[in-house]
């Protein structure tokens, strides 16, 4: 504004000296005054029109650190994924270890109680909060080898036999005899099974079982061998016969009597019972877990220590033993 107040003052000295002494603008000076105003007017204009390129020229340079931005932002970003993903994968690993632990430390409790294990249980109480199911397989192998390099014990997969189906001789009236098709459907489970070779099952070095558990043992022992030796299933009032001949209340499992004593090896699998309507009463036989657990080999050592000059091969049953399958034949759907 500065040079417009010039060029108003310039005219006016200009008109002044022609008013006060009467003298006329030759025809140079016009035009000398109008190219001097025409610059002074380029000026003003250039003046007017800064402020918008001011403008642009911060709207060019705004887009241009915000591309300059989102370049660096890209590049941290790319810079960070493979950091992301190895703590992803660490983390993973983490959750996989403690998740084989977990495994590990049940199967050696659920042992220790004499209790099965489950793939329901695993899952229930081993399995981490948001676990995939599809670990199961490589948890139960990785738990199984670290209880065999660890403990000298190794997971064994039981599949109990429905023995309904193979009742012909207690006459079982037909509807029990339609469910026998439904075999298929009972659950599996593992126990844990002594992976040490035989010289080494009456090392000094081992740890004694308690009064408790040789007690259980025993019982567990007497009653599986009544049952084999009578072909394999014996009735209910002759199983009780027999062990109220032999045994006492006070030397049952926790001091349990018969028939809850019996329970308990029904409920852990070691014998099978089915009710035999035809007698009205219940037929015991020897169970899945009993022929993977002890065997006919076990058997007839138990035996031999009582009864001697008997061809044991000719009274024991053959097991079918070995009912039990590898980790590897292990699908997602058993329950």
């Amino acid at each position: 504004m500065t040079q417009l107040d010039d060029l108003h003052r310039k005219r006016a000295r200009n008109v002044e000296p022609s008013s006060s002494h009467g003298t006329r603008l030759t025809a140079s000076q016009i035009i000398a005054d109008e190219e001097e105003g025409s610059e002074g007017e380029q000026y003003i204009d250039d003046d007017l029109e800064s402020p918008n390129e001011d403008a642009e020229f911060e709207q060019r340079s705004g887009r241009v650190s915000s591309d300059r931005s989102r370049r660096k932002k890209s590049k941290q970003s790319v810079g960070t994924k493979p950091l992301d993903g190895l703590e992803k994968d660490e983390t993973d690993s983490m959750n996989f270890q403690m998740l084989v632990r977990n495994i590990v430390r049940l199967a050696i409790c659920s042992q220790s109680s004499h209790q099965a294990l489950s793939r329901k249980e695993v899952i229930q109480r081993a399995f981490l909060q948001g676990s995939s199911r599809s670990l199961f397989q490589p948890a139960l192998e990785e738990a199984n080898h670290q209880l065999q390099s660890v403990f000298g014990f190794q997971l064994v997969q039981v599949s109990p036999t429905n023995r309904r189906k193979e009742m012909a001789i207690s006459q079982l009236r037909k509807q029990h005899a339609s469910n026998a098709s439904s075999s298929s459907n009972i659950p599996k489970y593992w126990i844990l099974k002594s992976s040490l070779r035989p010289e080494y099952s009456n090392d000094q070095r081992l740890v004694p079982d308690s009064l408790g558990d040789t007690s259980f043992l025993g019982f567990l022992m007497l009653v599986v061998s009544l049952v084999a030796v009578s072909h394999g299933f014996l009735g209910e009032m002759e199983l009780k016969s027999y062990l109220e001949n032999l045994l006492s209340s006070e030397i049952t499992p926790f001091q349990l009597d018969l028939d809850r004593s019996l329970n308990l090896l029904v409920r852990f699998g070691y014998l099978d019972r089915v009710k035999d309507d035809t007698h009205n009463q219940s037929v015991y036989y020897v169970g899945s877990r009993s022929e993977v657990e002890i065997g006919k080999q076990g058997l007839k050592s138990f035996i031999s220590e009582f009864v001697q000059g008997t061809n044991l091969d000719e009274v024991l049953p053959d097991f079918t033993s070995e009912r039990s399958e590898s980790l590897s034949n292990v699908t997602e759907n058993d329950d």
